[in-house]
């Protein structure tokens, strides 16, 4: 009932409460769902609390979790909106190293944070490296 609860706060962009919430879950010996914690980091980059969401990854991350593809493109979403494509490509290396493939999403978030900030080479460069892999 607590992950339903954090995954329902989270996606209605309430991440402080569903912080909260899967805090309560672990004081009670419940540990969150790996879903559960992508649906928190979703919620960060939703609310362009970046921070947190890169936080919340890295502990996932420094803690022995795979986190899934999704938590990995709600990160690169949110570098992407705030025009930072650096970042982004950093975190595109990490979903690498965790051994996962990139979807469309990724492409397309990485293709967006270039054309944010007027580099339309490197959005060209992304686009080539996605139909490379099949991706169209």
């Amino acid at each position: 009932a607590y992950n339903v609860v954090v995954d329902a706060l989270a996606k209605s962009s309430n991440a402080k409460e569903a912080i909260l919430w899967s805090k309560r879950m672990v004081n009670c010996n419940i540990q969150p769902t790996l879903h559960t914690q992508a649906t928190i980091i979703s919620g960060y980059a939703r609310t362009g609390n970046i921070v947190h969401a890169v936080c919340l990854l890295q502990e996932l991350l420094d803690g022995g979790q795979l986190p899934n593809l999704a938590c990995f493109n709600a990160v690169i979403d949110a570098c992407a909106r705030q025009g930072n494509s650096r970042e982004a490509a950093f975190w595109f290396g990490k979903l690498l190293e965790a051994g996962l493939l990139p979807d469309q999403v990724t492409f397309t978030s990485l293709i967006n944070s270039c054309a944010k900030c007027g580099d339309v080479r490197e959005a060209r460069d992304w686009l080539s490296t996605m139909m490379d892999v099949g991706l169209t």
